[in-house]
């Protein structure tokens, strides 16, 4: 018999990431990871942010984002399900970019 699902648990939270895949076509999911539970699938839902990634802002293996996040939390049949969702992206931190020895001098 089923059961019924119980009401979903709803958090919010600031998190620093890392860009795991961009998905630059409207409505995809990027993949990030915050180094604890590897990683995960999320909505963007920032469209200042978004319009700036579509404006052109470059990103490089190792990039890291600071993020509020809502998380929601469900018991379904399967067993525990989790969404995340970027309401805000409060930073875009670029990784360093090694210079060659001849463009230091």
């Amino acid at each position: 018999p089923a059961t019924p699902e119980s009401a979903p648990v709803e958090t919010e939270l600031e998190m620093l990431v890392d860009v795991a895949a961009p998905a630059f076509p409207v409505n995809n999911k990027w993949r990030l990871s915050n180094g604890i539970a590897g990683s995960f699938w999320a909505t963007i839902g920032d469209g200042a942010f978004l319009n700036r990634v579509n404006a052109g802002e470059p990103f490089r293996k190792g990039d890291s984002l600071r993020c509020l996040f809502k998380v929601t939390q469900r018991d379904t049949p399967l067993g525990p399900q989790t969404e995340h969702h970027v309401i805000e992206v409060r930073q875009h931190v670029a990784r360093g970019q090694q210079l060659r020895l001849d463009e230091a001098l």
